[in-house]
């Protein structure tokens, strides 16, 4: 049996690193994750935000009580708080596909003999072993 680790609501878990940038951020994950790989397969799961869904009326209704707007970044912006960050539906979004963006690109470069499997925005999952990429086009959502 193959042990795996989930990791579960890992913004809110994460040091956030203010002052910072999204990009000190990406390494803050980078680091968990590697030390989880150490002993197992992890599964990085992030919420999908489809504006459709059931729950995206109540997301945006939530977003718009915050008095900060959306924020629009790169990895060098520097970081606000947490929880100004999570509260809007449009920086998570933003924020998940930075990272995944950055993981997938940064865990490429490492040899690994466990698995990570990245979930984000896309409807693809991404899986990388032993510093290959898989598009998981059969796991399709």
């Amino acid at each position: 049996m193959t042990e795996f680790a989930t990791v579960m609501i890992i913004l809110w878990t994460i040091h956030w690193p203010v002052p910072g940038t999204v990009d000190d951020l990406v390494t803050a994950i980078e680091t968990y994750l590697q030390r989880k790989l150490a002993t197992c397969d992890v599964y990085l799961i992030f919420d999908r935000y489809n504006p459709l869904s059931t729950k995206g009326c109540t997301r945006r209704h939530k977003s718009s009580k915050t008095a900060t707007g959306p924020y629009h970044f790169t990895a060098s912006s520097q970081l606000p708080s947490q929880s100004v960050y999570l509260s809007i539906v449009d920086n998570k979004i933003q924020i998940i596909e930075v990272i995944c963006d950055a993981l997938l690109e940064r865990f490429q470069e490492k040899t690994t003999q466990t698995k990570l499997v990245i979930t984000g925005p896309d409807p693809v999952l991404n899986e990388i072993q032993a510093e290959t990429l898989t598009k998981r086009s059969d796991c399709d959502t």
